[in-house]
C-alpha cells in the first residue's frame, strides 16, 4: 500500500531515477470522479489550506512522500533544488504551521533526493531515496521535534546503481529499505536491507529475478514483522511476471511466488497490502491476449498459497490498471485503478466477491494513489488532466458504503501548467495531499481537505 507510507516519482516530473521497461501505458487519457461540490469552508472536502515551498534558489522542488505525524499532522519528504539537489523533509501541523523543515546533502557528490517516507511506533520519520546521484540511496530519520538522528548510504558493492522509494518499520522500530540496484547492463534486481532502530545494518538479502532482473515495486509488514515484497521479474522480453515475497526478521525467505495470467502476457505489480491474518493482497494489470491490459488483484494466504485472482477487464486492447490496495478495518481489500472509460474503485470481500464498484468519467485523471480514512471512507488522487494542455491534482472521497461524496480539483498554478500528486494521508482531522506545482518553477505543494 503506497498511501500513507511511499511512493514513487509523480509522473510529469523530470526524475533521475532508473526507469523499468514500459509494460502499460500510464500516460493513457483516464477520467476522473465527478461529484457536486460540496462548499468550501467547514464543510466536507473544504480545502482548509495549502502550503506552497520554493527553495530559496528558486529551483525545481517536489514533495514525493507524506506520512502521519504523531499526535496530528504531516511529515513530507522530498527534494529542494537551489545551487545543488539536497533531500528534504518537513513537519506541518493540522492547523498548516510550518513546525520544522530540514535539508540534508550526504557529501562529497551533490544529488540528493526523498522519494519515500514511513513513521515508526515512536512517531520518528524514516525517509529514502537517492544519493551521490544515484550510485547510492540515502536512509535519513528524524524525531518528532526536527533532531536528525541518524544517516546512512547503501551502496550496493554489485552494482553501480541504486534507488529507493520503498521504506517500512515494524513494531520495534527496525527499518526495511527495499532497494532497485541496477547492474553496468541496466538489469535490475532487489536489495532488501535492514536497519535496526540506532541505524545498525542487520543484514542484506538479494533476489536476482529472471534474465532480465526484478523491479520491486512495494514493501509491506505484517504484525509479526515479517516483510513482503513485490514486483516485476522479466524473464525475457514478453515475459514480466508478477513475483511477490516474504522474508522473517531474521532474513529467511519464508516463501517467493509468481503469478502469470492467463493471457500469458506481460504482467505487473503496483500495490500490496497485508491482513492481520497474514493474508496478502497485491494490486497490479495483466496482459491480455488481444494485446490490451486488464486489472488484476491477488490474494495469497499466510503460507503464501494463492486463493484467489480477481481480473477486470479493459475491454479489448485497452488498458486498465490496480495501481494502490488498501485494507478497511474488517479486512476488506479496497483497489483503485483506472481505465480508459475511467477511474475505478472497487471493494470487495476476502472471499474475493465484489461488494461495491464506483466507476466514474468525466474530467479524466490518473487516480494513482489511495488511504482509508475514519469511518472507512475511501480517498484517491492523482493527476488530472485539465482539458487545456495539462495537468491538476484530482482528489475524490468515497464512503464505506461505495457512495462518491466529493471530488476536489486543485488548479493553483494556471491552466497551462503541471501539477500532481504523490502521496495521500489521512487522519482523524483531515486529508492531506503532497505532490508539486510548476509556475514560473516546480514547487513542491502540500494541500489539506478536511474529510
Amino acid at each position: 500500500m503506497r498511501s500513507d507510507r511511499t511512493t514513487t516519482c509523480a509522473a510529469g516530473r523530470p526524475s533521475s531515477t532508473a526507469a523499468w521497461p514500459t509494460l502499460v501505458a500510464l500516460g493513457v487519457v483516464l477520467a476522473a470522479l465527478l461529484v457536486p461540490a460540496a462548499p468550501a469552508g467547514a464543510a466536507s472536502g473544504g480545502l482548509a489550506w495549502s502550503r506552497v515551498y520554493d527553495d530559496p534558489g528558486h529551483g525545481n522542488d517536489a514533495y514525493s512522500a507524506s506520512v502521519r505525524a504523531p499526535g496530528g499532522g504531516v511529515y513530507v519528504a522530498g527534494d529542494a533544488n537551489g545551487p545543488t539537489t539536497v533531500a528534504y523533509v518537513a513537519r506541518y501541523s493540522a492547523a498548516g504551521r510550518r513546525l520544522w523543515r530540514r535539508t540534508y546533502s550526504d557529501p562529497p557528490v551533490v544529488g540528493d533526493e526523498l522519494l519515500g517516507a514511513t513513521s515508526d511506533a515512536r512517531g520518528d520519520l524514516i525517509a529514502v531515496g537517492t544519493t551521490h546521484n544515484g550510485a547510492g540511496v540515502l536512509v535519513l530519520k528524524y524525531g518528532p521535534g526536527g533532531q536528525r538522528k541518524w544517516a546512512r548510504v547503501y551502496d550496493d558493492p554489485l552494482t553501480p546503481g541504486d534507488q529507493s522509494s520503498l521504506v517500512a518499520a515494524d513494531a520495534a522500530g527496525d527499518v526495511y529499505v527495499g532497494v532497485t540496484s541496477t547492474n553496468a547492463s541496466l538489469v535490475q534486481n532487489l536489495a532488501l536491507v535492514k536497519y535496526s532502530p540506532s541505524g545498525k545494518r542487520r543484514w542484506v538479502r538479494r533476489y536476482a529475478g529472471g534474465s532480465l532482473g526484478f523491479q520491486p515495486t512495494e514493501i509491506t509488514l505484517d504484525r509479526a514483522g515479517e516483510v513482503y515484497v513485490t514486483g516485476n521479474d522479466a524473464a525475457g522480453p514478453g515475459a514480466v511476471d508478477i513475483t511477490t515475497l516474504k522474508y522473517g526478521p531474521t532474513g529467511r525467505r519464508l516463501w517467493l511466488r509468481t503469478w502469470n495470467g492467463p493471457g500469458n502476457g506481460n504482467d505487473g505489480a503496483f500495490g500490496i497490502a497485508v491482513g492481520r491474518t497474514g493474508d496478502t493482497y497485491v494490486a497490479g494489470t495483466t496482459g491480455n491476449t488481444m494485446g490490451g491490459y486488464d486489472a488484476v488483484l491477488l490474494r495469497y494466504g499466510p503460507r503464501g498459497a494463492l486463493k484467489w485472482h480477481r481480473i477486470r477487464e479493459s475491454g479489448g486492447t485497452a488498458t486498465f490498471n490496480y495501481f494502490d490496495v488498501a485494507l478497511e478495518s474488517n479486512g476488506d481489500p479496497v483497489a483503485v485503478g483506472a481505465a480508459a472509460a475511467g477511474a475505478v474503485v472497487v471493494r470487495l470481500s476476502p472471499a474475493g466477491t465484489t461488494r461495491w464498484t464506483q466507476a466514474f468519467d468525466g474530467l479524466p485523471n490518473n487516480p494513482q494513489w489511495l488511504a482509508i480514512g475514519p469511518a472507512g471512507a475511501v480517498y484517491v488522487t492523482g493527476a488530472g488532466y485539465n482539458n487545456v494542455t495539462s495537468y491538476d491534482v484530482v482528489t475524490a472521497k468515497i464512503s464505506a458504503s461505495g457512495a462518491a461524496r466529493w471530488t476536489k480539483v486543485y488548479d493553483a498554478a494556471g491552466a497551462f501548467d503541471p501539477q500532481n500528486a504523490a502521496s495521500i494521508t489521512t487522519d482523524r482531522t483531515g486529508v492531506y495531499v503532497a505532490g508539486f506545482q510548476e509556475a514560473a518553477s516546480i514547487d513542491a505543494v502540500l494541500l489539506r481537505y478536511r474529510p
